[in-house]
């Protein structure tokens, strides 16, 4: 589109803009082929992306990175410094009281013998429900044990 003034022809800013833009381009070039200069973006541009995606990759994986240790941080933090064993009274398992008035109800006085149960045995016992179960499981988990399958 040109700029027509009033007599129809192309105004003067626009030729002027166009010399300059023409020699400005002329300028750029160095009187190089157009191909050559065609190349030469193709090859910025191509190493600008390369560029890119390598810092897209690095905070990528520094996001990972961090996540990882910050999740290996938080288990450390809720792992337990005690180790249960098969012979330690159950007592020394953080469950509520009433979990263990019941267990001993059932001649169930040491870790060995809790794991030897199974979900199923546990919630047969009166006192102990789902919650109790569950709980149990959990924190079970957390010393590395389990109940029985």
């Amino acid at each position: 589109m040109h700029d027509v003034g009033s007599t129809g022809n192309t105004s003067r800013s626009t030729v002027a803009r166009r010399a300059t833009s023409e020699r400005h381009f002329d300028h750029e070039t160095a009187g190089l082929p157009v191909e050559l200069t065609a190349q030469r973006l193709e090859s910025v541009v191509s190493e600008l992306v390369a560029r890119q995606a390598e810092a897209i990759v690095e905070t990528i994986s520094a996001r990972i990175l961090q996540r990882f240790f910050t999740e290996i941080r938080a288990r450390e933090r809720s792992a337990p410094a005690v180790i249960l064993v098969d012979s330690d009274p159950i007592e020394k398992i953080p469950m509520a009281t009433r979990a263990v008035t019941a267990l001993h109800r059932i001649e169930v006085k040491t870790v060995g013998q809790l794991t030897a149960l199974r979900e199923d045995d546990l919630r047969k016992v009166r006192s102990i429900g789902e919650g109790s179960v569950t709980q149990l499981v959990r924190i079970l988990a957390l010393y590395g044990r389990r109940l029985a399958a």
